[in-house]
């Protein structure tokens, strides 16, 4: 790039490091930092304001920072690179503008006053308050640093933009009582931030450990310059201010890289600048990383991944929308004995509105997380994602301003062994809350928070599969605070050789559910687990692979009800859910022995719910209806137990215990059965929230046997005239197991 001689004289500072480290060709170690001057101030507006804008802010661009240790130091061991760009230099201040000979006293003419002459005519002659200069652009920052030894080696580099320069102050105006005025200046336009670029590569040619890290951060956007006013009053949001400065992207794309056949370990992080507050506030940056590679000499292997959007400025009159974050890795390796794989998005924050205006706050930023490692050796293998959304911004207007929604997050992870290894699926989802519409003054003094809008939706799906050995997946999605999103879905799956979990929990302020299904150690077999917040359940209900299936939507609307009610005629006479019940919970519980190698095995199935009852207008007796059970390919054997247990916190529980000699009773106990838990006020604590949970577990011998069990709960009241107490079903003796805290049980029972 050409730069000018004037501009090369005050390039960088440089400041070269070189000490000896002790190694086997006794290389430097050479650590390189460049820190860019800012750019300097602008020259201010003179003669009193006959000069309408004021100067303008040096360009911070061509004070740019490069630290590249590329041809220096490749056999060095530790090796790394910090560049700094240049901040933008401040604009220049508009000048004062002014009114000449305000009041020239000519007999006669003007506005009489009382007791008293004329007054005279003013003067024409006026001067606006200059503009202020808008702030310079940030400088530019470039890292590279390159080590190879032969035994450990660590590159390092780190680059970071330079901010805009604020924008110059407008001058103030002045008022003349009679019939002109001055007009105030404009607040200059902050810079926007610069950009950063960096790299790192290191590499072992004897096995040693080798450690790359790369930071990349974009520069901030600059402050809109404050504006001028009428004789010298200054506004509390200041209308004249001038729009704040754009923060810079930040995007890696392999930036991180090595080789070795020992450890290796390698580290991403790309964060976005922030946008500057203005009239209009500045927008934020988007950040991504990906970190993609197949490895076949590395013995462990280790990655670190992570983007973050930037925030949006806050705004006198307008926002943006927070700064989009996305990362990905993906990792393949034929021969290492363990895999490390965590990969994080963070979104912006939206930004925020002053009081003066009347348009809505921006929202959160979105977030986007995928990460993938896949192993044909026999490591272990470890996979994280996590992605949070920003928050929406706020706003100060309580009569007329709309606070912004909460950043979307998706998450998505898998992890694959084709061996005997282990494999650990993490995977999480987290929206940002929704902005608040209240002075934050308000909320330290009532200790209370305000979310406006909708929280950020949460969507995350995890699945670990080993060949041969124990397989373990989780899914956590939770809501951002505020409206209920569309949105909140947890779906995990576990496919193992030896043992198999699957947990996932979906939450939502003050009501959750989370559900778990596992095999014991033992035991090859699939596990599914799916958790949501007003979500249908999914369509593989029949499918017939799965060992363990466990289905939970808290708060389905009434349609996904009526859906799962279809053709279930005795329970659905108990609900009228286009009147006054409520649908809580609706799941499926499934337990089948897919194991086909001798000797007993346990399969679980549980599902735990918290739910805020206050919301309910017209509580009644919370109901829980069966629905049409399966009992698998195979009858129960001999020595086979199937046991369904429910409990409500500090209230009752009751266990259900079925064996090969009452597999008939229990088929008609289970078929088309409401049971009245009693009065929903009675069955919540304190804070009135329910906490409700079942369990279902098979231990069996038996190919093919087990459970399918549809569930639904809800707030309602019996329609029907057969309400007949427990006593009178005609089961077993001893199959019922009440503990002292079941209280109000009844039931209604038909028999097809």
């Amino acid at each position: 790039m050409f730069m000018p001689k004037t501009a090369l004289s005050r390039f960088c500072l440089t400041t070269l490091i070189a000490g000896v480290l002790f190694n086997s060709s006794n290389a430097q170690a050479i650590q390189i930092t460049n820190i860019a001057p800012s750019g300097s101030r602008g020259v201010d507006t003179t003669l009193n304001g006959n000069v309408q804008t004021g100067g303008m802010g040096t360009d911070g661009f061509f004070s740019f920072a490069s630290a590249n240790l590329l041809p220096v130091s490749l056999n060095d061991p530790f090796n790394s690179a910090l560049a700094i760009g240049g901040n933008g230099g401040q604009g220049g201040n508009g000048s004062n503008g002014n009114i000449v000979n305000l009041f020239p006293f000519n007999a006669g003419s003007g506005i009489t006053i009382i007791g008293g002459g004329g007054l005279g005519g003013t003067s024409t002659t006026i001067t606006n308050g200059g503009n202020g200069g808008q702030g310079g652009n940030g400088g530019q920052a470039f890292a590279n640093s390159v080590t190879n030894n032969s035994f450990a080696v660590t590159a390092s580099s780190v680059a970071v933009g330079g901010n805009g320069g604020e924008g110059g102050f407008g001058g103030n105006g002045f008022t003349n009582f009679g019939t002109n005025s001055s007009q105030p200046g404009q607040g200059g336009q902050g810079g926007n931030g610069g950009n950063a670029n960096s790299n790192a590569h290191a590499q072992s040619s004897d096995g040693g450990d080798v450690f790359a890290n790369v930071s990349q951060t974009g520069g901030s956007g600059g402050n809109g310059g404050r504006g001028g006013a009428a004789n010298f009053a200054l506004f509390l949001d200041d209308p004249n201010r001038g729009n704040g400065g754009n923060g810079a992207d930040s995007h890696l794309l392999n930036a991180a890289t090595g080789s070795t056949s020992g450890n290796l370990s390698l580290f991403q992080t790309a964060t976005a600048g922030n946008g500057g507050l203005g009239a209009f506030g500045g927008k934020a940056g988007n950040g991504s990383a990906e970190l993609s590679f197949s490895d076949s000499q590395a013995k462990k292997i280790s990655t670190f991944n992570t983007s973050s959007g930037g925030n949006s400025g806050l705004g006198n009159t307008k926002s943006e929308i927070g700064g989009a974050a996305t990362s990905i890795s993906s990792i393949t390796s034929t021969i290492a004995s363990e895999i490390s794989v965590v990969n994080s998005a963070f979104g912006g924050n939206g930004g925020s509105l002053g009081t003066l205006a009347q348009d809505k706050s921006a929202g959160g930023g979105k977030a986007n997380s995928n990460a993938e490692a896949r192993n044909s050796g026999k490591a272990s293998v470890f996979v994280s994602s996590n992605a949070v959304g920003g928050h929406g911004g706020n706003t100060g207007n309580l009569v007329n301003g709309v606070s912004g929604s909460g950043g979307n997050a998706n998450s998505y992870a898998v992890g694959n062994n084709s061996n005997s290894g282990s494999v650990t699926v993490i995977s999480n989802a987290s929206g940002g809350n929704s902005g608040q519409s209240v002075d934050p003054r308000t909320i330290v003094l009532s200790g209370q928070e305000f979310f406006s809008n909708i929280g950020g939706s949460a969507d995350a799906y995890a699945k670990a599969t080993s060949t041969q050995g124990n397989s373990v997946a989780t899914a956590t999605a939770n809501a951002g605070l505020g409206t209920l999103p569309e949105l909140v879905k947890a779906h995990a799956v576990s496919s193992g050789g030896a043992g198999s979990e699957a947990t996932a929990q979906a939450t939502a302020r003050d009501i959750s559910v989370s559900v778990k299904s596992r095999t014991d150690q033992q035991t090859a077999g699939i596990s599914e687990s799916f958790a949501s917040i007003g979500q249908a359940l999914p369509t593989e209900a029949n499918q017939t692979d799965e060992a363990i299936r466990t289905y939970a939507s808290l708060l389905p609307d009434a349609e996904i009800a009526q859906t799962a009610l279809l053709n279930q005629t005795l329970v659905n006479q108990n609900f009228d859910f286009t009147g006054d019940s409520t649908a809580i919970l609706l799941a499926n519980l499934s337990v089948i022995n897919t194991e086909n190698t001798p000797g007993l095995h346990t399969f679980h199935s549980s599902l735990d719910l918290s739910f805020d009852t206050a919301g309910i207008a017209n509580p009644q007796d919370l109901l829980l209806g069966f629905l049409t059970p399966s009992f698998g390919n195979t009858n129960l054997a001999a020595g086979d137990k199937l046991i369904f247990s429910y409990s409500i916190e500090g209230v009752l529980s009751q266990s259900f215990t079925l064996d090969a000699e009452n597999i008939d009773n229990a088929y008609d106990f289970f078929n088309g059965r409401t049971l009245n838990l009693g009065r929903l006020t009675g069955l919540t604590d304190s804070n009135s929230v329910l906490k409700l949970a079942f369990n279902l577990v098979l231990d069996t011998q038996t190919a093919g046997a087990g459970l399918d069990l549809g569930l639904i709960v809800g707030n309602s009241t019996f329609v029907t005239s057969s309400n007949s107490p427990l006593s009178s079903v005609p089961l077993p003796a001893g199959v019922w197991l009440f503990t002292s805290g079941l209280l109000g049980w009844l039931g209604t029972y038909r028999r097809k």
